[in-house]
């Protein structure tokens, strides 16, 4: 048989399970005791929002379970119902999952109140409307008007990862709870117990790469732990590096030990070279603003193995360093620069704000950048 992917072996399945999100988990375990003691009611409709990979589906899907599972014991289901092995296997017809981006149409969600009205098994009808942030203004207004009058045991538990798209006048009715990235350490906790469920040699440099890599992402860290378990009999930093694009901190060192002793050139090679492997000019970009903050951390107390070249910028030039990353961050993510001249350009901004570059141009082995291509480039020009 072959074997379930970690992601979803590894899912939470109990509202205790659920990573990084105690004030969330904290207001449905009263939420839900309220209702099972009749002291108060469900509300008709919920929004999680917060990044991806945070836990925002999965806790929709044990709120189903619990609502619906035949022996239940407290606020626990006990997972081996007919109830619950469908809504894990997602083909439960009391709760219904729509990618809402995609079925977000009016006539789809005027739909739901018919299919709410239906007779089925559960206890409870549950709508959960993942990327509901992608809904047309008419869905929305459908939307609207089966909140106000919601159908009986009936909830609409909506995920979204851009809660400011979604409309006021459907925010005023609804629950919000906000998801938080989940620590580093947390994730790297959790993926060395899977590890060691499942018998995968990781490095702890490995562990902690990947629980930097994904931005407090728990479903994106199994997932990289699934892929690599493949590739290699031990997993580690070096082998995360290579198949995730990743540049490591010693070729952010080499660069930047460039920058500091005005090898202007062979600094702009190292960056050809990172680029190369990389799959994302964006996280390289991160990755030069982490690493200048790292040695800025050292000027107050910090332990690095970066000390030395931490000393050769004072703290004005390491906040100069990060403030050009951040400007340019900024171009990437808003203008959809991604190609190698946007990291050339950061470069010889890096240099010429330590005073290292040519007050008119600055050669590479590939190419002649001048002062006015920069200033052209910095407005919008680079495709």
């Amino acid at each position: 048989m072959a074997q379930a992917q970690l992601a979803l072996k590894y899912r939470p399945k109990q509202l205790e399970d659920v990573q990084g999100q105690k004030t969330t988990v904290d207001i449905f375990r009263a939420m839900l005791k309220k209702y099972y003691e009749g002291k108060a009611s469900l509300p008709a409709g919920v929004l999680l929002c917060g990044p991806r990979g945070t836990g925002k589906t999965t806790t929709a899907r044990i709120v189903a379970r619990i609502l619906n599972c035949k022996d239940r014991v407290g606020l626990t289901s006990c997972g081996v119902c007919v109830s619950c092995k469908q809504i894990d296997a997602g083909n439960d017809v009391s709760v219904l999952e729509l990618d809402a981006a995609s079925s977000g149409l009016v006539d789809d969600i005027r739909h739901l109140k018919d299919v709410a009205l239906t007779s089925h098994s559960g206890n409870y009808r549950i709508f959960v409307l993942d990327e509901v942030h992608g809904m047309s203004g008419p869905a929305f207004q459908a939307l609207l008007k089966i909140l106000e009058e919601p159908p009986e045991n009936t909830m609409f538990i909506m995920a979204t990862t851009e809660p400011h798209k979604v409309p006021e006048t459907i925010i005023s009715r609804i629950m919000v709870f906000e998801y938080r990235r989940i620590t580093e350490s947390s994730i790297e906790a959790r993926l060395k117990f899977i590890a060691e469920e499942e018998g995968i040699s990781i490095t702890p440099e490995a562990l902690a790469s990947i629980s930097a890599y994904v931005d407090g992402g728990m479903r994106d860290a199994v997932m990289a732990l699934d892929q690599l378990r493949y590739v290699a009999d031990e997993i580690t930093v070096e082998v995360f590096d290579e198949y995730y694009g990743v540049v490591g901190a010693s070729e952010y060192f080499n660069m930047a030990e460039c920058l500091a002793t005005g090898r202007i050139v062979e600094g702009l090679q190292f960056l050809a070279e990172a680029y190369s492997r990389s799959s994302d000019v964006g996280q390289l970009v991160d990755g030069f603003s982490s690493f200048f903050k790292d040695l800025l951390l050292v000027k107050y107390g910090a332990a690095s193995s970066f000390k030395e070249l931490a000393d050769s910028f004072n703290e004005a030039q390491l906040l100069q360093l990060i403030n050009v990353a951040w400007d340019i961050r900024a171009k990437v993510r808003y203008t959809g620069m991604n190609n190698k001249t946007v990291l050339d350009l950061m470069y010889v901004m890096m240099a010429r704000a330590l005073g290292k570059g040519s007050s008119t141009s600055v050669s590479t082995p590939s190419q002649k950048v001048d002062k006015a291509t920069l200033m052209s480039m910095f407005s919008g020009g680079a495709e």
